[in-house]
């Protein structure tokens, strides 16, 4: 009797409601029901609608699926779309039902997509029109993939017309609810199916860095990809806030950018940094400021200083930087310190944009070669591995994958060299993929491009080691410049030597008019070793191409 009495004691008298994307989506109808989702399309029309009549549109739409398409609990839904209204109805309407919505980048390649409908199995493929006809020839290669089902005039017709479901199917929200899968920059995508839970927590996690500039005043463009990581769940931070959903559809040029800007009022903005660099140029194109954007979210790859400095101090918007991947259901460490830290010099200044701080849900751990964790100094280095709430526990589906993508202990291997610092910030410095081992030590590739991308003169560049007869190798430096830049190699050289190691400094420096970017943004520098197979360095340090 006594040890029954002290545990009911220690139990919870608190209910116990799964987390689910449908209570997500039932609070910002009922809190925020006037707020407008604004979807503008491929001849930059805008669709207006609140949130109370996305919410009625959402059950109606799970109904209709569950009727006329059968979809079932856990079935995997896929997705070809562009960040629309349509594709932002299925995030909901899918995991209402209990099923889990697979989205898929349309910029993948063929041969990539069908690897992944086969191994997902998926049955019924939701495609924009864009992408009907790619799927239907594609659709020879993929024996379990049944119905294609184009999202479009008839589709909302279709739906519209069914009863709405009375509540969302519940599930334990441990449940899968949404799906994606890797680049595949090494090797096959791998897939990562995301819960329910986990998706609320991220979702959470992220407003609590306070650093997202969202809430009711907020008009947040949504120029994140929705078929990558749930739109790092940009959209339910949003809903959550009450913040407006501006969804800029397929043409996210700087121009047709800055057109949604002054027509929304956009007050923060949330993407890649090549998106960025496109408005950049197009507001100096146009003479012009950014109108009422005072805030720009980043993630997908290392922000150029260049375009940092020219956000802060020529057009006076406030960056934050995420670093993050697939696995991590989006941003792992969120937020810059700015201008709250005493930075003391400008480039001081621009190094803290660069860092971020981790989000809860996340133990970060930087480890060695012998798995020892390295001091938390801001210059150890080692990679990065983590655990929590927010992170993957394996693979779908792939053995292979799981036997090398965790530590005996259980963490998750990044593959990412970072350093952490006394204040928690982290720092990457490279991929692991990516370090260059010239005479036995390690050339840190990422930095070497932040410092080439400093100059003003400089858009982006990449690094990348070649064969070399005497150290192994060395670096080389491809780079994109601005295109009135007169910006010679000596220059560029004589710019970066000081700010490195003077031995990183690379022993040549290309130049081209653009650089391989992967499907969801990023440099490809597997492409790009791709495209300069046979180049290498001769014993004096001079770069070798293939003919000469």
């Amino acid at each position: 009797m006594q040890d029954r009495s002290r545990a009911e004691a220690a139990a919870s008298t608190m209910m116990f409601i799964p987390l689910s994307m449908g209570q997500l989506l039932d609070y910002g109808a009922r809190a925020f029901g006037y707020q407008e989702i604004v979807s503008y399309d491929a001849d930059h029309r805008a669709e207006r609608m609140s949130f109370a009549h996305f919410r009625d549109r959402c059950l109606r739409q799970a109904a209709y699926m569950r009727q006329a398409l059968k979809v079932e609990k856990g079935e995997r839904v896929a997705t070809l779309a562009w960040t629309n209204r349509r594709h932002l109805e299925l995030y909901f309407s899918v995991p209402g039902l209990g099923a889990v919505l697979h989205t898929i980048n349309p910029r993948y390649s063929d041969e990539q997509i069908v690897y992944i409908l086969n191994h997902a199995e998926n049955r019924i493929a939701l495609v924009d029109p864009s992408q009907r006809a790619r799927v239907e020839r594609l659709a020879a290669q993929c024996p379990r993939l049944e119905q294609i089902i184009t999202l479009d005039a008839d589709w909302d017709a279709q739906s519209s017309a069914t009863a709405p479901l009375t509540e969302w199917v519940e599930v334990p929200e441990t449940s899968g609810s949404s799906m994606c899968y890797t680049s595949g920059t090494t090797g096959e995508p791998k897939g990562v199916v995301y819960s329910h839970r986990s998706t609320m927590l991220y979702t959470l996690a992220g407003l609590a860095t306070g650093k997202l500039a969202l809430g009711t005043q907020a008009s947040a463009l949504m120029c994140v990809p929705m078929f990558h990581v749930n739109g790092w769940s940009k959209p339910f931070q949003a809903m959550l806030s009450g913040s407006k959903i501006v969804l800029p559809g397929p043409n996210m040029d700087g121009e047709s950018l800055l057109r949604v800007i002054d027509a929304e009022g956009v007050t923060c903005g949330f993407g890649v940094p090549t998106i960025w660099l496109g408005l950049v140029e197009q507001m100096r194109a146009q003479g012009r400021g950014p109108g009422s954007l005072r805030n720009i979210g980043f993630g997908g790859g290392a922000v150029p200083r260049s375009l940092l400095q020219a956000l802060i101090d020529e057009f006076g918007i406030q960056p934050e930087t995420g670093y993050g991947m697939t696995e991590t259901t989006a941003g792992l460490a969120l937020g810059s310190d700015g201008p709250d830290f005493d930075a003391g010099s400008p480039d001081d200044r621009l190094d803290l944009y660069a860092a971020q701080r981790p989000i809860f849900g996340m133990d970060l751990k930087v480890e060695d070669d012998a798995g020892q964790e390295v001091p938390r100094d801001g210059q150890s280095t080692g990679e990065l591995t983590l655990k929590g709430h927010l992170v993957i526990g394996s693979y779908f589906r792939n053995p292979d994958a799981n036997a090398v993508a965790f530590t005996p202990q259980g963490r998750f291997r990044t593959g990412d060299v970072v350093s952490i610092d006394t204040h928690g910030r982290v720092r990457v410095q490279d991929r692991l993929k990516d370090i260059i081992k010239s005479g036995g030590e390690w050339i840190n590739s990422a930095v070497l491009e932040r410092e080439c991308n400093a100059h003003p003169g400089v858009i982006e560049s990449a690094a990348i080691g070649l064969p070399h007869a005497k150290w192994s190798e060395r670096p080389l430096l491809v780079v994109r410049k601005q295109p009135e830049a007169a910006l010679s190699e000596a220059d560029l050289r004589a710019f970066v030597k000081p700010r490195v190691q003077s031995w990183w400094c690379p022993d040549a420096i290309v130049f081209v008019d653009d650089l391989p970017k992967t499907a969801t943004g990023k440099i490809d520098k597997k492409t790009l070793r791709a495209q300069l197979k046979g180049w290498e360095y001769d014993p004096s340090g001079v770069l070798l191409r293939p003919g000469d």
